[in-house]
């Protein structure tokens, strides 16, 4: 059994076609309701068997950590796995279950590492000018792939790619066209290397949730990055517990919803900041629990910066994701 997850302030009919897919399936579909859901998409829910979960255990409203509800839902339920979906990530690939469903699975697939430790996903994409969104800038340089190799491990994450719109920074919008129709290759990562995942198509084993937290905004605060942010100190933790994050199928069509480019790239320019304020303190970081829970509260004690924005970031960061690491201790 698997949970889909999904929060959404539109009718979410693209369920229908994921629904329909999984007609053989035995699966849930998890959907959290925010304050700006309309009432239709309640109806939408029900046709396709799903679950409206408007608890709210963490207290967030009008934030898209509300899928962390969806996730404390599937924990308690002891799913397999979940699969995070935005509500542009429409269905394009029939064999979109199977290819999901290698997570937990142990196997050998082809592991990239790239000259600096930071892989770029979209190269499987045959796109080498662009990166993935919350990838460092720092870090693009000298990204080159000088490894490939074949490695046996677990699937704990499989980060579906994209096609139409790929997941970049908004910068890569405004100056290219960044259109993607193809998958050239699938990887895994290499042990000890990085590449941004987000919560769109992704699926994660239900064993290691307690190491991955969606931050909510802070007052006043438009966030572009929390995905990308729970996604980078989910893979340090990976890096040390074990358990690899794999990349291409399946490939969703990416139809985006209406966005402002240059006011999307104004936040990520902040949050990029701060992403490149704690880099070194994230590689050096050095885990010993043996838990992921414990372990993301290890890395989060482990993180510094110099920017006052940095620092209240992460004091944000560690008081709501111990609120979050109550509660799984609760439903694990």
């Amino acid at each position: 059994m698997f949970s889909i997850v999904l929060t959404t302030i539109n009718n979410p009919k693209l369920l229908i076609d994921y629904h329909k897919a999984l007609k053989d399936v035995s699966h849930n579909i998890i959907v959290v309701p925010d304050n700006k859901t309309p009432e239709e998409a309640r109806e939408t829910v029900k046709k396709v068997g799903g679950e409206w979960l408007d608890r709210n255990l963490l207290g967030y409203e009008n934030d898209d950590a509300k899928r962390m509800e969806g996730i404390i839902r599937a924990i308690e339920r002891k799913d397999d796995f979940v699969v995070l979906l935005d509500d542009d990530n429409y269905f394009n690939d029939n064999l979109w279950y199977l290819s999901m469903s290698k997570v937990g699975d142990i196997d050998k697939f082809y592991a990239w590492y790239s000259r600096n430790n930071w892989v770029n996903c979209c190269e499987a994409l045959n796109r080498r000018d662009i990166f993935p969104r919350g990838f460092p800038y720092s870090k693009m340089r000298e990204a080159e792939i000088i490894s490939e190799r074949e490695e046996n491990d677990q699937v704990i994450v499989n980060a579906g790619l994209w096609t139409e719109s790929p997941d970049v920074d908004a910068v890569f919008h405004l100056i290219k066209d960044v259109r993607t129709t193809e998958l050239s290759d699938e990887f895994i990562l290499g042990e000890n290397q990085y590449c941004p995942f987000n919560s769109q198509n992704t699926a994660i084993l239900t064993d290691t949730l307690c190491g991955y937290f969606f931050r909510p905004k802070m007052e006043g605060e438009t966030t572009r990055y929390s995905d990308i942010f729970a996604g980078l100190f989910y893979e340090k933790i990976a890096n040390h517990l074990g358990g690899r994050i794999f990349f291409g199928r399946p490939l969703s069509k990416h139809i985006r919803n209406s966005h402002d480019y240059l006011r999307d790239a104004l936040q990520e320019i902040k949050e990029a900041m701060i992403l490149e304020d704690i880099l070194p303190s994230f590689e050096e970081a050095e885990l010993k629990q043996k838990d992921w829970g414990n372990c993301l509260a290890e890395l989060l004690d482990q993180l510094n910066g110099k920017n006052k924005e940095t620092k209240t970031f992460l004091e944000h960061y560690k008081k709501e994701a111990n609120k979050y690491l109550e509660i799984c201790e609760k439903y694990a």
